[in-house]
Order: structure tokens, then sequence, then C-alpha cells
């Protein structure tokens, strides 16, 4: 789910029309749609893994998102 969430994310900050052959989300729904469709795996994973009631799964997801917001900073 992290990983689909940040390239929906990742297609709306490259202007991509297509993604592995196919229409991307946002040339056929829009940014904003393709945006909240990112938020909303990514929230979806951070509910199903504070479900676990572990600290380090949620931790380390915190740093996989940092690290994956990072290099798309450094894209820039």
């Amino acid at each position: 789910m992290i990983h689909v969430a940040s390239l929906l994310h990742d297609d709306v900050i490259d202007t991509a029309s297509t993604r592995r052959g196919l229409v991307s989300l946002n040339a056929s729904m829009g940014n904003k749609l393709a945006i909240l469709a990112g938020d909303y795996l990514l929230a979806r994973a951070s509910v199903t893994l504070s479900s676990l009631n572990e600290i380090e799964p949620v931790a380390l997801m915190s740093q996989v998102i940092e690290h994956l917001v990072s290099g798309e900073i450094i894209q820039l």
C-alpha cells in the first residue's frame, strides 16, 4: 500500500500520463483525486500497522515515509 501510494504521488509530481503502459490515475481522474487516493492508501497502511499494537512496525513505516519524501525533495 505504501509503495502504491508513493507511485500515485510520484505520478502527480512528475506529471506522468502513464504508469506501466496504462493511463495514470492523475491523467484520467485528475491530480486532486490521485493525491487523495495516495493519502488514503497511506492512512490505511497506518491503521493496519497500528492495529498490531507494536511500536516497531509503526516506527519503521515512519522512517520509510521520511526517506521517500526526502528522496522526492532531492529530485526536485
